[in-house]
């Protein structure tokens, strides 16, 4: 007897949309609210145990610019001069 699951095709990834989101922050101007930054975030300890989390997170995402920080972080920890112009 076979495993079905062996057939199976592969969970299909959904992305982040507007249902999976809540708001994450809003940015203020001159008593008004100027923008609204909608999103989903997960808190994790050291130990990979989720502490929080919010909106749909195990939506798929394309980072991208976001993760330039922690990129610099880690090359600035690794030892890499970097020099501004």
């Amino acid at each position: 007897m076979t495993d079905p699951r062996a057939s199976s095709p592969p969970l299909a990834r959904r992305p982040l949309d507007a249902d999976g989101s809540v708001e994450l922050a809003v940015l203020e101007r001159s008593g008004l609210d100027e923008s609204r930054h909608l999103g989903a975030a997960v808190v994790v300890g050291p130990d990979g145990v989720v502490l929080r989390s919010v909106g749909d997170v195990g939506a798929s995402i394309y980072p991208r610019s976001c993760l330039k920080p922690l990129q610099a972080l880690t090359v600035l920890r690794a030892g890499v001069r970097l020099e501004g112009p």
